[in-house]
């Protein structure tokens, strides 16, 4: 018998995203058959609350390119992150993000321009 983890968590870093891969193995005895399934589903819904975050932000023409969105559906939070040029456009951000979602938990990591 192998040390091999059919479930083992491979994490790919790829600049604009971090995708997190799932390898599964089927094996006879294994209780998860549709872990493939979930895990794509779950991948997708993550995917789907970052595009509605993203489209929320993109209402402010000041967020549009400086604001960075990670999200975890399962968690029904997200992280924003970036460089803003005032502390008010940092508040826009979290606003605008929590309206995507009823009860979305924010995980600020904006920083504000610091005054010339």
């Amino acid at each position: 018998m192998s040390n091999y983890d059919p479930h083992q968590r491979v994490f790919a870093g790829t600049g604009d995203f971090d995708v997190i891969l799932v390898r599964i193995e089927r094996r006879s005895s294994c209780e998860h058959t549709n872990c493939r399934a979930q895990f794509e589903a779950f991948v997708i819904h993550n995917l789907e609350l970052e595009r509605r975050i993203r489209t929320k932000l993109e209402t402010d023409a000041a967020l549009e390119a400086t604001i960075e969105v990670t999200a975890e559906a399962a968690k029904n939070e997200a992280t924003l992150s970036g460089l803003v040029a005032s502390e008010t456009v940092r508040h826009s951000a979290i606003e605008l993000a929590k309206s995507a979602h009823s009860g979305l938990t924010i995980n600020d990591r904006i920083a504000v321009k610091r005054a010339a």
